[in-house]
Formats: C-alpha cells, sequence, structure tokens
C-alpha cells in the first residue's frame, strides 16, 4: 500500500500493555513509510504508563474509562475535524467496536480485519479475517500484514524496543550500588 501522499495517521490499539507492544512494528513500519504522516495513537488509559518508553508518536489519544462504547464513540466524533488520510485498527481479529470507532472517525480510508460479519461494511479497505493465520502467526506480524500482505516475518528493525531514558537508568546503577 502506498503511504507517500499520507498526511494524517489514525491508529488504534485499545487493550493491554502485550497488546500495545505488539502494534510497535506496524508503528515503527508507518514512520519508516510515511515520514512525513503525522500520526495520533489512540489507546485506553491503562497503557499510558507504557508510552513515553515507546516509538514516539505526534499524539496520544486515551480512552476515557466508564461505558467502552460511549468512550470510543465519542472519542472518534470528537477527533474527526483532524479529517484522517488513513485509520488503521491495530487488532487483528474482527471488532465491530473498532470498525465503528474507524467509520466515525471520518478517515478517507480505514483499515482493519473484517469477517462476514455487517459491520465490516464500515471499513473501506477490510483485510479478510483467517482463522488459520489468527493461529500460526503472531500478533504483531498480522497486524504488519494489514499495510503489507507480502510480509512474512518481522524485520529486525520493526522489533519492539523500550527506551528507558539515562536518567531512570542512572538511578538505577546507583541503587544497584547501594546496595553491594
Amino acid at each position: 500500500m502506498p503511504l507517500t501522499n499520507v498526511k494524517n495517521i489514525a491508529l488504534v490499539r485499545r487493550n493491554g500493555l502485550g497488546d500495545m507492544l505488539c502494534v510497535i512494528p506496524l508503528l515503527l513500519y508507518l514512520k519508516e513509510r510515511a515520514p512525513q504522516a503525522s500520526i495520533t495513537l489512540f489507546c485506553d488509559k491503562s497503557n499510558a504508563s507504557l508510552l513515553p518508553f515507546l516509538p514516539q508518536v505526534n499524539e496520544v489519544v486515551e480512552f476515557s474509562p466508564g461505558n467502552k462504547y460511549l468512550s470510543v464513540l465519542g472519542c472518534a466524533y470528537r477527533h474527526r475535524s483532524k479529517k484522517f488520510d488513513l485509520a488503521i485498527s491495530g487488532k487483528t481479529s474482527p471488532m465491530k467496536l473498532i470498525n465503528f470507532f474507524l467509520f466515525t472517525l471520518g478517515a478517507r480510508r480505514s483499515i482493519a480485519t473484517v469477517d462476514n460479519s455487517w459491520h465490516r461494511r464500515l471499513i473501506t479497505d477490510g483485510v479478510s479475517y483467517s482463522e488459520g493465520n489468527a493461529r500460526s502467526l503472531h500478533q504483531s506480524l498480522k497486524s504488519l500484514r494489514l499495510l503489507d500482505p507480502r510480509i512474512n516475518e518481522i524485520p529486525q528493525r520493526l522489533y519492539p524496543t523500550i527506551n528507558i531514558p539515562p536518567a531512570i537508568l542512572a538511578a538505577q546503577e546507583k541503587l544497584l550500588c547501594k546496595k553491594l
């Protein structure tokens, strides 16, 4: 998929910390293929503690706690004015709520894993869900294949890494020296 003309990208991944780490290769791929694009990451508040250690995005939007439907759809409606060129679900199985989110966000193109459910029509570029791939491929690889189905393994340059700020490393070393 050509990303050269994409200026504004929304990437959504709601769930927990491990799921957020699994979408990092996709995020790095987007930054590599569309360096000109502004990337907004939509995620649950529970992921906030991990975000400072991950690759930087232009904006992070946290879903508010409470009723997930009201929170997610209200968030999408509030951010429609950003006029995203591309919105991607990092979830690699069909999700009705996320499909509604992407539709409500109003991006020109939306990419998500879809099945034969009626809500697949809310996605402009649906990627068919494969039960075989769901079991045999890693979440990170499946999310990369949303944009490029020819990718058969995660290139090492796209592996998730956690960047620990030097001040935290220095404090940790100081604590270790005191214990010895």
